[in-house]
């Protein structure tokens, strides 16, 4: 290599940290997405079922809330017996999709029309639903406690405690005034034990408002703060109402710290609000989304922002990012002027700082130019940032993407899930969830999305196919004749994590210890790893691997390392999702075999012939030093020889100096 080659290449070799950290992560991580199904099931009984909100716990269990009309609705506990009319449940799924474990289904006896909308964890093994209710609650729905009446308005919201372990109804809860309510999301906050609940309605009296900026012509938005830090006492503290003379409705509740965010929709410029609340100005479409930020104690109004363009907008899901605590925006918009949409209906995807100012450049379309409408359900964030989409499509063309596991558009109407990094100019899939043979006219629509522990993306919704199941795993797969609710589970991750270099030494109380370091994976991140310690080389020990957690890059063995031993340290990390990385085995690590000391007999240790001799002080020619062990004669004839070898070194340095 010349020398101006050579200096080049060290000049790209020193902008390399530099480039490096000019690319986005996204970038530097380039991850391989191809997302699986791992098991699948319908969810209801013969009649009309639905499902829509879900959640899961550390185990990845599955909650989900929805409607049924089935009175053979699978293990339920609570199912009025003397009606067919729709009532809300909630259920709980194991994490393998195999069980059902409990369903508690509640509503009333004499209407139609009941629903769960939402479910969230609280803490001490709670759950907390959402939805709508149209009279009185049954007896037979086994509530601990009832609070609130039936306001008599066509329908109430409502909110429900109910426990995760067996799911009793724990208290039940109405909110509503003398005309239409209804309970639309959630957020929990486990540390202070409140409720937000996030919905609209048309009443005026309308429980505990402590501020009304409307004019209630037709229904408004609404968030309640319920206190449930007492024993099956729920507390309403405050209503904030946002609204305008026309339609406006609360689809979205996110909680950050003491900061609260509702989203919605809204059809007018006539807030009643002071001029310096508004962060943007109502476009000249018929519909606008908006975000308001509240102050989580006093619902106090701090900003509010319209979403949209020339057309009909709306906001259908409020994401916080936790490392940069910005909102992601999830909607509904059919402006040509905004989002870079046709006007023919699309998805969006918008990000806003926390302090209500857009995020230049940020509002992405899901649909490709000439696809045909597609509409949000829920959405989710997991621990690496990503967004997931959920929602229904009428798109057959170029709309999935080779990445997804059904890319074959089949119905009138599919499911789809989309999966988007913030900041990408186009998502890294996106599948359709669908099924061919629909039943009555067919349609499928994806309206619960969780982004749950392990890397395990969690989809719920409705379906009239009959074929919708993707694989032979989930404890019901044959679909009635009527909609049916689903649940899919999805491997997010299908490569395991990258390997890296692993270690081994031994140390001072002779035990061998293995160290590693460069294990990674760009998707889902590495959660343990898998280690031995054993006396063959190669990929495979043949002692039994033992789990380290994901913190951990450091292991050392029980017992004690045989001297003349050859010991190999074995490694391979996992990811989120399970995936393995190759198993990755040090160089072997020999440990040594003390030298006996002439006359010693035991070899040095000074112990009577126990132990190995760690620790002595050994000479440069392999005897030991100390006092005891025995070095006799000998010991001292070689300290002599030493003695007189060392008082010859200054004469060979001065033959080397200058005459």
């Amino acid at each position: 290599m010349s020398a101006r080659l050579a200096r080049g290449a060290i000049m790209a070799a020193a902008l390399v940290p530099f480039v490096l950290a000019l690319l986005p992560a996204a970038a530097l991580a380039q991850p391989r997405w191809a997302p699986q199904v791992t098991w699948n099931t319908y969810l209801g009984g013969a009649e009309t079922d639905t499902a829509e909100g879900i959640t899961t716990n550390e185990r990845g269990d599955v909650f989900v809330t929805g409607s049924t009309n089935s009175l053979a609705f699978l293990n339920s506990t609570g199912l009025p017996s003397l009606t067919t009319n729709r009532d809300a449940y909630v259920a709980r799924v194991s994490t393998d999709g195999e069980t059902l474990a409990w369903v508690r289904v509640f509503g009333s006896a004499d209407t139609d029309g009941d629903s769960g909308m939402r479910v969230a964890r609280g803490p001490g093994g709670t759950l907390y639903v959402v939805g709508k209710i149209r009279s009185t609650l049954d007896a037979s729905s086994g509530a601990g406690h009832t609070y609130g009446a039936y306001a008599a308005g066509g329908s109430d919201a409502f909110l429900a405690q109910v426990s995760e372990a067996d799911g009793t109804l724990n208290w039940f809860m109405f909110l509503g005034g003398s005309s239409s309510d209804e309970g639309l999301d959630l957020a929990v906050d486990t540390v202070n034990h409140r409720v937000y609940v996030a919905g609209k309605t048309a009443s005026d009296d309308f429980p505990r408002q402590t501020g009304r900026y409307i004019r209630a012509d037709v229904s408004d938005a609404f968030v309640t703060r319920v206190d449930v830090s007492a024993d099956n006492v729920p507390a309403i503290l405050w209503s904030r109402l946002i609204g305008s003379s026309e339609i406006d409705e609360g689809f979205a509740v996110a909680l950050d710290g003491s900061s609260l965010f509702l989203g919605g929709i809204i059809g007018s410029n006539d807030i009643k609000l002071t001029v310096d609340k508004f962060r943007s100005t109502f476009h000249s479409g018929s519909d606008d989304g908006f975000v308001t930020k509240l102050h989580a104690d006093t619902g106090e109004v701090e900003w509010l922002f319209y979403v949209g363009g020339n057309g009909k907008d709306d906001v259908r899901d409020l994401l916080v990012r936790g490392d940069t605590r910005e909102l992601i925006v999830v909607g509904n918009t059919d402006s040509s002027n905004f989002a870079a949409g046709d006007g023919s209906g699309d998805v969006y995807v918008f990000r806003l700082e926390s302090t209500g100012g857009s995020i230049a450049g940020t509002v992405q379309a899901l649909g490709r130019a000439g696809s045909l409408d597609e509409t949000a359900g829920q959405a989710a964030i997991d621990v690496k940032h990503n967004v997931f989409i959920g929602g229904s499509t009428r798109s057959s063309k170029d709309f999935a993407t080779l990445e997804g596991w059904d890319t074959e558009y089949s119905g009138a109407s599919e499911g789809f899930v989309a999966m988007w990094f913030p900041g990408e100019e186009t998502p890294y899939w996106i599948s359709y969830l669908g099924g061919s043979n629909a039943l009555e006219g067919g349609a499928e629509s994806v309206r619960g999305v969780d982004a749950g522990p392990l890397g395990m993306l969690t989809l719920s919704g409705s379906s009239f196919a009959a074929d919708l199941m993707r694989v032979e795993s989930g404890f019901d797969r044959e679909a009635s004749e009527k909609e049916n609710g689903f649940l899919f589970r999805v491997a997010t991750d299908s490569s395991g994590p990258r390997a890296g270099t692993v270690n081994l030494a031994r140390n001072s109380e002779g035990h061998m210890t293995a160290t590693w370091s460069g294990f990674v994976d760009d998707e889902t991140d590495v959660v343990g790893y898998e280690w031995a310690i054993s006396t063959k080389g190669g990929a495979e020990p043949e002692v039994p691997f033992q789990f380290a957690d994901f913190v951990t890059t450091t292991v050392t063995a029980s017992e004690v390392a045989e001297p003349g031993t050859t010991y190999y340290a074995h490694v391979r990390a996992i990811n989120a999702v399970g995936g393995r990385s190759p198993t990755i085995a040090s160089t072997g690590f020999t440990v040594p075999v003390p030298v006996p000391v002439p006359g010693g007999g035991d070899g040095g240790t000074g112990t009577g012939g126990e132990g190995e001799g760690e620790g002595e002080v050994l000479s440069p020619l392999g005897w030991g030093c100390g006092s005891t062990g025995g070095g006799g004669v000998a010991g001292a004839l070689g300290l002599l020889a030493l003695a007189l070898l060392s008082s010859r070194r200054p004469r060979v340095a001065r033959v080397r100096g200058p005459e």
